[in-house]
């Protein structure tokens, strides 16, 4: 139950920045490497220096519909279904470019006295060896947030970047029996991440560039403090037998490696492709609500695909097509406190709360970018007598929106080899939209 509400708690955290993953751009698979586009920055921020000029964009999540199932040997199958508006928070995304070569992005937000109230009902969580149905009512509040990130384009063909994420939240989570009762528990704490990521893009043609990234420091801490009645049962209480505390940091120096292509036929029409390494921390460890115990958690490392495309159909339109898969770096574990912890109660109810996706997934989507807004650059050819004749004119598109369909697909199943045998299900269909403003 400690690590239950541990949990749960950081969860609340993930509210806050479910849309601060670096991926990219949904409608194109995510591909973020040699791709030179404002939702590409933060996985390579090389990619800021390829930049035309100043720019700012807005991604909420329109509409989204998603189910998850989950079936355990001798009870009955557990579903969860929501439909509805999707998230309309959008982590800022801004470029400013004082020159060519040069991108500056980043945004800082203070600590915010603002409280958010989240609640999840009706969670059904396997809970030493039973399963229970249960209510989180949680507030969260924004301790400060902040990215830096800076591009220089070397020369015409090659471009390097560095960034630096900081976010932290504190909050407040409250579990609740779904059937009525007294709190289970009362957890209180924060959680704090600290990343940075080195990137390169160089254009071996005026048609095929290449991307590389790589994590280049990532530090995460959780302090946590944990009042339950239930806490001396499961071997988890400090004095008194119904509170006690928790958390740490724990960093992970080049813990992945992202590397991609992209091939235009010209501006509109590009195919991209990134292939992304991420290295498991091996010495993870954590509680086991099967055994009862500290075991180490059963992590690998994974290889993950991405692909994209950009018909153009028009001068203005063109039409977005992508593909993702996302394998789990998480196994099956085994059984026994010699064994090792594998994906069980604690990553379920954070993938019931919304607030993670199970993993290995297949993602499919399909959409529509439209360019908007003519903004007219008058260009004069160099000569001693300018005739009308001789004036050409220049522009750019002001706006960039895309919207579209995408479909997230996930099943896992674990037997009776693992640690806690069962299989499961996700499906996930939304409509993301992408609203662009260059200067």
């Amino acid at each position: 139950m400690y690590l239950v509400l541990a949990s749960l708690c950081c969860s609340v955290l993930l509210y806050f920045f479910q849309s601060t993953s670096a991926f990219a751009d949904p409608l194109m698979g995510d591909v973020a490497a040699a791709n030179a586009s404002l939702s590409a920055v933060e996985a390579n921020p090389a990619s800021a220096a390829f930049l035309d000029r100043t720019q700012v964009s807005w991604s909420p999540e329109l509409f989204k519909t998603e189910t998850i199932y989950a079936r355990y040997p001798g009870f009955e199958s557990a579903s969860l279904a929501e439909n509805g508006m999707g998230s309309l928070l959008s982590k800022p995304a801004f470029i400013y470019k004082p020159n060519s070569r040069l991108s500056i992005g980043g945004y800082a937000i203070p600590p915010l006295p603002i409280k958010i109230n989240i609640k999840k009902e009706n969670l059904p969580v396997m809970l030493l060896g039973t399963l229970n149905y249960v209510d989180i009512v949680a507030k969260g509040s924004l301790k400060g947030a902040g990215q830096a990130l800076i591009g220089y384009r070397v020369s015409n063909s090659f471009g390097v970047g560095v960034n630096a994420n900081f976010q932290s939240v504190g909050f407040n989570a409250e579990l609740i029996p779904s059937d009525g009762g007294d709190s289970l528990a009362d957890v209180t704490g924060s959680f704090t991440t600290i990343t940075s990521n080195l990137g390169f893009r160089y254009e071996l043609t005026s048609k095929i560039a290449v991307g590389f990234s790589f994590g280049l420091f990532s530090q995460k801490s959780t302090e946590l403090k944990i009042d339950s009645p239930l806490m001396s049962q499961t071997g988890g209480a400090g004095p008194g037998g119904n509170s006690g505390s928790g958390g740490g940091t724990v960093t992970s120096p080049a813990d992945n490696f992202l590397v991609g292509i992209e091939a235009a036929l010209n501006a509109q029409t590009r195919f991209l492709l990134d292939l992304q390494y991420a290295r498991a921390n091996k010495s993870e460890t954590t509680f086991s609500l099967v055994d009862l115990a500290d075991k180490k958690r059963d992590v690998y490392d994974t290889l993950a695909v991405r692909a994209g495309m950009s018909l153009g159909v028009t001068p203005t339109y063109s039409a977005l097509v992508g593909y993702r898969y996302e394998p789990s770096n998480l196994g099956p574990g085994s059984p026994g406190p010699d064994g090792t912890a594998g994906f069980g109660t604690i990553d379920l109810v954070t993938m019931f709360a919304g607030f993670d996706t199970l993993k290995p997934y297949s993602q499919y989507s399909l959409g529509l970018k439209m360019l908007a807004g003519w903004v007219s650059e008058r260009s004069e050819r160099p000569s001693s007598k300018k005739r009308a004749a001789e004036v050409k004119e220049k522009g750019f598109h002001a706006y960039e929106i895309s919207f579209g369909l995408v479909y997230r697909i996930a099943s896992l199943g674990i037997d009776e080899n693992g640690e806690l045998p069962g299989a499961y299900l996700q499906k996930k269909t939304f409509i993301p939209l992408t609203v662009l403003r260059k200067f």
